[in-house]
């Protein structure tokens, strides 16, 4: 729950004064000299979290889990400048508690049999001359335009070159595919190659090629994925359109297209997304079946959403206000397949948001749900949002999900209630601090969770 951003000066002109009869002793005194920018700079973040949360419910005692997240972000060199840079990003946590916290609050962290666990996200070498305009990074990444997210520990080679007088994007890359909460590595594989061109105007169209091999608790999985995107820009920055498909090993995937348009002028904005599951997913590698190893099977199934936004420049109770509309459902192929993580709902929603109200640096947001899961639920949430001061802001929030997925405990969670206060104070430009506060109320149990951050930037 953790929410992390030439100057020309113009003298005007004015009619030349005659020089001064007789000249200063001294020059006018220059401004100092501006410290020359390091040869090989380095920026990133550090930041500390306590985490404490507590769960309540009939069937099991009060149970109560206390850890403190330390994260580490660094960005090494210029690639304008320097040949390498690099980048580092990682966590490190340690549970305050000692041993497991119980059934409602446990998470991976909590198998490891450790009080302590680091995670390392990313860390690797970036080479920017080996390939005219091109970059080799070597280490571990994440690669995130790939048709599924992969994060690679091994080598990726960007490079632009004319193929037939048209510019064309390659992507080449190789090494063993990091699974968290694996340890077992031996015989993992990820290799892959992407091209992508331009075809016309303010369009961008890919291919790609993953091969992956994984051993895991049902044995040697290898998968081969072809995947297809087109995108197109609208002109003037009114908005884009995007499609894409998979096959796996031969066999249909996915489809789907998604968009935004966009209009200034009548600052109204439109967003929609259609997409469909095609094929049964069962036992692949993780990339690109994650969930089996748990859940099983995952049934093929359509899901589409559309949402509206529309500005206002008057308001009877502020200054300006907004209304913005929606419809999200997904629906089963086989509705008799239906499974924990792959439900048929749909969901439709209105809000309004006044500026400047109650008072004029707040905004207050009311949002009704209509949910249509067999059972018809109706419900209804607020946003207020507010700053005190410059360098101050807070957020108070009361919001209903029908499915919610639990993030440390990996569970699914239904009819959701959230309460949730926010408080950010910026002490100067490399120091902010973030408290929040939240209480969760489901169909078994209760939680609450407070947070207290502090970011350091440099």
């Amino acid at each position: 729950m953790v929410l992390v951003f030439c100057c020309v000066l113009a003298r005007p002109l004015r009619a030349q004064e005659p020089e001064p009869a007789v000249q200063p002793e001294t020059e006018p005194q220059l401004p100092p000299p501006q410290p020359e920018a390091p040869a090989w700079p380095i920026h990133g973040s550090f930041i500390l979290r306590y985490d404490l949360r507590h769960s309540r419910s009939d069937a099991i005692d009060d149970e109560r889990d206390q850890d403190l997240y330390q994260y580490l972000s660094l960005t090494g060199g210029s690639a304008a400048r320097n040949a390498v840079t690099a980048s580092f990003y990682g966590r490190a946590v340690v549970d305050l508690e000692g041993g497991e916290p119980g059934p409602s609050l446990s998470s991976v962290e909590d198998t490891r049999g450790s009080a302590w666990d680091f995670r390392l996200y990313r860390a690797y070498l970036a080479f920017h001359r080996i390939v005219a305009d091109g970059e080799l990074r070597a280490g571990r990444q994440t690669l995130y335009d790939t048709p599924v997210l992969l994060n690679l520990d091994g080598v990726t080679l960007d490079t632009p070159a004319p193929v037939f007088g048209t510019d064309v994007t390659w992507q080449v890359y190789g090494g063993v595919p990091e699974h968290y909460w694996e340890d077992a590595r031996s015989g993992d594989l990820a290799v892959g190659a992407a091209a992508t061109v331009a075809p016309w105007s303010n369009a961008s169209a890919r291919l790609d090629l993953m091969h992956l091999e994984d051993r895991y608790l049902f044995g040697d999985q290898t998968n081969d994925l072809i995947g297809a995107r087109l995108d197109q820009a609208f002109r003037a920055g009114r908005g884009w359109v995007s499609g894409s498909t998979t096959w796996l090993d031969g066999d249909p995937r996915d489809a789907g297209v998604d968009g935004m348009w966009t209009d200034p002028e009548l600052d109204l904005q439109v967003n929609a997304r259609v997409y469909s599951l095609l094929t049964r997913q069962s036992v692949n590698t993780l990339e690109f079946d994650p969930f089996t190893a748990v859940l099983m099977d995952e049934e093929p199934y359509y899901e589409g959403m559309l949402m509206l936004s529309k500005g206002f420049d008057s308001s009877p109770l502020g200054e300006s206000w907004r209304a913005d509309a929606g419809a999200y459902g997904r629906i089963l192929r086989d509705s008799a397949q239906e499974s924990e993580f792959n439900h048929e709902f749909q969901r439709y929603w209105l809000a309004g948001t006044v500026e400047g109200f109650p008072w004029r640096a707040a905004d207050l947001t009311v949002t009704g749900d209509w949910w249509d899961a067999g059972d018809t639920v109706w419900t209804l949430g607020a946003e207020l949002s507010a700053e005190l001061g410059e360098d101050t802001d807070f957020v108070l929030a009361s919001a209903y999900s029908l499915y919610d997925y639990d993030f440390f405990t990996q569970e699914e969670r239904t009819h959701v209630r959230d309460y949730s206060a926010l408080l950010r104070h910026r002490f100067a430009e490399a120091l902010a601090l973030r408290l929040s506060l939240s209480f969760q109320e489901d169909d078994a149990e209760q939680y609450q969770i407070a947070t207290a951050q502090l970011e350091v930037s440099f």
